[in-house]
């Protein structure tokens, strides 16, 4: 029940310090295809044209991995798909570089300004995916870090990225958005099961679903659903 590509290896961090002209696309590509992060210097800001080229990869990307989804898929959001990815490249910067202060690393980090919707969540998805092995990382730093709430926070909303993280006050996720779209469900459903998130399994929006997924065969499938 594996629908596109699902990362669940860890992140790496690689520092080079080169002379490259396009960090942020560079960045955004390379975490992609294998699951590292690259930091190649205290870069914070990003240019126009890497922001245009790395919503054209970010497409083309989505685009193959709706392929292979269930249902009619959503279409891409670019306006989602570009916040991800920054507030990913943000995040991965000032886990090694802070001389910012809170008030600016929150306004570096910021949630979404847009309406959330299933082709939003979908195309965040290919870069916020990554951001509970992020998580993993800062706390093996400083699980003090103030960065860590504002992160588990956002995931918090876009919890279909965050599905086996561990999130707290789970009885509090909002399904409305995912439950109206019947792609955007089953995905989350799989999902839940892929990464073996029990607990999260048990919330009144997804037990019966899952349930009638693994259907009779839910002791071979999930031993540990009951």
């Amino acid at each position: 029940m594996k629908y596109g590509i699902d990362n669940t290896i860890h992140i790496f961090f690689i520092i080079l310090h080169l002379e490259m002209k396009s960090y942020f696309f560079d960045m955004i590509r390379h975490v992609r295809l294998t699951g590292e992060v690259i930091l190649y210097k205290n870069i914070l800001e990003i240019n126009p044209d890497e922001i245009e080229a790395t919503i054209s990869y970010l497409e083309k990307d989505y685009k193959q991995e709706v392929l292979s989804y269930p249902y009619t898929s959503p279409i891409f959001s670019s306006q989602a798909a570009i916040w991800a990815a920054c507030l990913f490249y943000y995040s991965s910067q000032l886990l090694l570089y802070r001389e910012q202060n809170l008030d600016e690393v929150r306004r570096l980090v910021q949630p979404y300004n847009e309406a959330i919707t299933p082709a939003a969540i979908l195309s965040a998805d290919l870069t916020l995916r990554f951001i509970s092995d992020l998580l993993f990382e800062l706390k093996l730093i400083d699980d003090t870090d103030p960065l860590i709430q504002i992160l588990e926070d956002i995931l918090h909303v876009w919890h279909y990225s965050a599905i086996g993280y561990g999130l707290e006050n789970i009885d509090s996720l909002d399904f409305l958005v995912i439950k109206e779209d019947k792609c955007l469900n089953q995905l989350y459903i799989d999902r839940v099961i892929k990464r073996d998130a029990l607990l999260l399994s048990h919330h009144p929006s997804l037990y019966k679903d899952i349930e009638s997924e693994l259907s009779i065969y839910k002791k071979n499938l999930w031993g540990k659903f009951e």
